[in-house]
């Protein structure tokens, strides 16, 4: 005889509950200024190779200092 037991919390219920971690908030507390400092940078050039995200790039220098990394290897 097997009893089969109901879920307590769904899965997504339980990242709702999770608290957000400290990079998040900044992200949140910071997105306006990002996309505004973002909109004012020269675009790069077309050539060469492939451009990488500059949104990405400037999110991981800002997660670096923040987090306390110190060499960026460890953030790639």
């Amino acid at each position: 005889m097997y009893i089969r037991q109901e879920c307590l919390l769904y899965f997504e219920e339980l990242i709702q509950l999770q608290p957000d971690t400290k990079l998040e908030l900044i992200f949140e507390a910071i997105d306006p200024q990002i996309t505004a400092a973002l909109s004012k940078l020269p675009v790069l050039s077309k050539f060469g190779p492939n451009p990488c995200d500059r949104e990405s790039m400037l999110r991981s220098l800002i997660a670096k200092e923040v987090e306390g990394i110190k060499n960026y290897k460890t953030i790639i």
